[in-house]
């Protein structure tokens, strides 16, 4: 839901900005860059956000089972049924004597490898926040044209 108020919030203005710096004649072409780079941006994120994770939630649950080598030595299966979704079918193939210490270290890799990536993105967040700030100045926007009320603006100027 914050996700989803925030893109809300962030995306009318930006696409306002985006069209509000260029002359009106080259309006579209502003919004259509806006646009790419929107999905750009987003798939870029799905990607790097999707690597970071996987790679912090096998290192964490690594060492989380560090002290029990028979089961470090399944590290990467079990992160990647963590990561897949899969977590209970492979716990179900293990002994109950090892059941309850992979589960613990799951959960504990998962919220780990989730915590570095909410503090990654807020981190980023920050960064384009002050780069907006410090970047997008009020000068670099295009003036609208002023239209008198007195003419309409279908009217034709007579020819001298």
């Amino acid at each position: 839901m914050l996700s989803g108020i925030g893109s809300g919030l962030v995306n009318p203005p930006l696409a306002s900005t985006a069209v509000g710096v260029v002359p009106v004649q080259r309006s579209g072409m502003a919004s259509g860059i806006n646009n790419t780079c929107r999905q750009v941006g987003i798939a870029l994120g799905i990607a790097v956000y999707g690597s970071l994770f996987t790679a912090r939630l096998h290192s964490a649950l690594g060492d989380r089972l560090a002290d029990h080598p028979g089961l470090a030595a399944h590290t990467d299966r079990l992160a990647g049924a963590a990561h897949d979704g899969r977590a209970q079918a492979v716990l179900a193939t293990l002994p109950d004597s090892d059941r309850a210490v992979v589960a613990q270290a799951i959960h504990a890799a998962f919220a780990a490898a989730l915590d570095s990536l909410l503090v990654v993105s807020g981190v980023v967040a920050v960064i384009g926040a002050v780069c907006a700030t410090l970047l997008v100045r009020s000068r670099d926007f295009v003036p609208a044209p002023a239209e008198s009320s007195a003419t309409p603006s279908h009217s034709v100027p007579e020819p001298a």
